[in-house]
């Protein structure tokens, strides 16, 4: 009788094993074997093999033909959800990249496009408009002092994101700065 109840132990560490691998095929392979197996030893019981099938035995059994089961089924429902989890965590890996090639795709084109925004063209043109160059424009712009500028934001293209910061920005606070000057 201790046959019965070995072959249920070992099934259920080979597949308890198999699902460490993620190997759903291997254990389905392994559940029909085990239902082959416990056939096969019902079959040769079943012929004078010298089993004695009492309630108790027959009880024991069934409880470890239930336990394979649901070991099987906890096993296979655990490599479902790794599997699950990877998916989501390759998806979420897959935005982030993506999101950083855009970032890089924006940061690149606006390294690309250090050109002078028209507006600012506009602005500038105001005091001078036969002297905006493409290269220096702020130079150009009164009140600024284009060398010290330089100097502090430490070079040409971080100058003008500074500079088209704060021309984005000067339309919104510009009725505020009107009002602390005018008072």
């Amino acid at each position: 009788m201790t046959s019965f109840f070995d072959v249920a132990l070992v099934f259920s560490l080979v597949m308890v094993a198999y699902s460490f691998f993620n190997q759903i095929y291997m254990m389905n392979l392994f559940l029909a074997e085990y239902v082959v197996i416990m056939a096969i030893r019902f079959t040769l019981a079943a012929h004078g093999n010298g089993v004695v099938f009492d309630k108790l035995n027959s009880s024991r059994v069934v409880l470890h033909m239930a336990i394979v089961a649901l070991i099987y089924s906890c096993c296979i429902k655990l490599v479902n959800d790794r599997a699950e989890t990877e998916d989501a965590r390759r998806q979420k890996d897959e935005q982030i990249e993506a999101y950083d090639a855009d970032m890089e795709t924006k940061s690149r084109e606006g390294e690309e496009s250090q050109s002078v925004p028209e507006e600012m063209k506009e602005w500038a043109a105001q005091d001078s408009p036969d002297k905006i160059q493409e290269t220096e424009w702020y130079r150009q712009i009164e009140g600024i002092d284009a060398e010290t500028a330089l100097q502090n934001s430490g070079s040409e293209a971080v100058l003008k994101d500074v500079m088209k910061i704060f021309y984005d920005a000067v339309a919104a606070k510009y009725e505020t700065v009107r009002m602390k000057l005018s008072s």
